[in-house]
């Protein structure tokens, strides 16, 4: 009866041990409620940023239709006017000591304005010599000059790294780009400082694939036999980014 009796209370004692255990167990495996409402604000703030990349890859895409390369059988659309039909900037007067009566700024963001709209169609149809156009004989880039074979060999390299992105993707891009001018500063009448924001952008033509480039430069334009010319670019901010169905990978 007593051995009987002492194996009932080991066995009592077992029981609770086990059950010990196991409420020890639940209480280390129960989450932490300062820790799941950390997890779940972070959840959030990833899921508006999520949203706000796709918003703002919905805007880039609806704000560059304009300059979208055609895709295969669809038609070019119309070129920009005839350079030759824009009036070249004359410099203003000088008055009696020696300085400009009036500045560059107005006709010249003009006529600058104009010449970046070529170069982005330029772009658009991946027309090197056209591309070459807005600039001078001698561009410095980043502090390295380029003479005219200079430039042709960086829009090779621009347009081949172009041609790898779509053997990479296995799709035909779409090539956009637009300028804008941020600020002007006239420095004489014959030349002029400009902040330069610059978008490049590449898209698929049958799958959700946009890869963005967002430049921001400091240039300088000079005036030469009555034309503005490109003579100088330092780049001061360069941001890439990458969209696959609306959201933003790495290459």
């Amino acid at each position: 009866m007593r051995a009987l009796l002492l194996i009932l209370t080991c066995l009592l004692m077992s029981a609770c041990s086990a059950q010990k255990v196991a409420e020890q167990m639940a209480q280390q495996n129960r989450p932490d409620p300062a820790a799941s409402a950390q997890m779940a604000q972070q959840k959030q703030i990833k899921d508006m940023e999520s949203m706000q990349r796709r918003a703002e890859y919905d805007r880039e895409q609806q704000r560059q239709k304009a300059y979208l390369r055609p895709g295969p059988g669809q038609p070019l659309p119309p070129p920009p006017p005839d350079p030759a039909n824009t009036q070249a900037f004359v410099p203003p007067a000088m008055d009696i000591k020696g300085t400009p009566a009036a500045l560059a700024a107005p006709d010249a963001q003009a006529i600058i304005e104009k010449a970046y709209e070529d170069f982005d169609y330029a772009y658009l149809t991946r027309d090197i010599s056209k591309c070459m156009a807005i600039a001078g004989d001698v561009l410095v880039v980043d502090g390295e000059k380029l003479d005219k074979a200079g430039q042709r060999k960086y829009w090779q390299e621009e347009f081949q790294a172009i041609n790898d992105l779509e053997a990479k993707v296995g799709q035909t891009l779409r090539v956009g780009s637009s300028t804008e001018i941020l600020k002007l500063t006239p420095k004489a009448p014959d030349r002029v400082a400009l902040q330069v924001r610059s978008i490049n952008r590449l898209m698929a033509t049958s799958i959700d694939f946009q890869d963005v480039i967002t430049t921001e430069s400091r240039e300088v334009w000079v005036l030469r036999s009555g034309a503005w010319k490109l003579t100088e670019v330092t780049i001061q901010k360069e941001d890439r980014k990458t969209y696959r169905d609306g959201q933003e990978i790495e290459l």
